[in-house]
């Protein structure tokens, strides 16, 4: 990876997709792995220099995704959602992205509990349509997913916490994602190249954001995330 420091090495004993979850829920930037024996494998990985993604693991990380997403959804836009946990957080990964150790963003990939997923009661899947013939309990979706207003125009750091979540998704073993987004996001995200397997219908989401519900392919587009950080 470009722009990062020196590549470390890492020798791993394990299933290579345990030794690589636990080192993208850690927060390093894995550049490659390589299998030297049936459980032993060499990874080459950076320390981030810039911006840091980790899973939330304890009740201190946890607040802290809370009391950012207050800030950037409730403080800096106004919305109407819920202070603190709401009924989807239990069975969620949250993610924090910290710059120079201090949380400047968050993600929350939702563990979809049922077949029919409405996008939390947002958004119901028009019959006929790409989503309606597919089991959602495949898909994570992507939600509670910003950055205070200062880092907002930061590129780098966007996709970083894309890239993120797409490596997570993989070895959890999720083949797809799916959400609802803002219009403008989506936009750049397709200008960028991302590619999008089903869009639906516009809507106005809390009398506030234009925002699209979406589906889209975990290997398809983390290959267009990393040519993008020119991993």
């Amino acid at each position: 990876m470009r722009n990062q420091g020196k590549i470390n090495k890492f020798f791993g004993i394990g299933s290579g997709k345990s030794i690589t979850k636990r080192m993208v829920e850690d927060g390093f930037d894995l550049v490659e792995s390589k299998r030297i024996l049936k459980f032993f494998y060499l990874f080459y990985f950076v320390e981030p220099k810039d911006l840091v993604v980790k899973l939330a693991k304890d009740n201190d990380q946890m607040f802290q995704v809370y009391f950012l997403r207050e800030e950037i959804y409730i403080e800096e836009n106004g919305l109407n959602v819920k202070r603190g946990y709401n009924n989807y957080d239990s069975d969620s990964f949250h993610f924090l992205a910290l710059e120079n150790d201090v949380p400047i963003g968050v993600m929350r990939l939702i563990k979809i509990p049922d077949k029919d997923w409405n996008f939390q009661g947002l958004y119901n899947i028009p019959v006929g349509s790409y989503l309606s013939f597919l089991d959602l309990r495949n898909f994570l979706e992507i939600s509670r997913f910003g950055f205070l207003k200062n880092h907002r125009g930061n590129r780098r750091y966007l996709l970083k916490l894309l890239h993120v979540a797409h490596l997570y998704a993989r070895v959890n073993n999720y083949d797809n994602f799916c959400g609802i987004m803002r219009i403008e996001l989506l936009n750049y995200l397709q200008r960028i190249g991302i590619k999008f397997n089903f869009i639906g219908e516009k809507f106005v989401c809390m009398d506030t954001w234009n925002m699209a519900p979406f589906a889209s392919s975990v290997e398809e587009n983390i290959l267009i995330i990393e040519k993008n950080l020119k991993i």
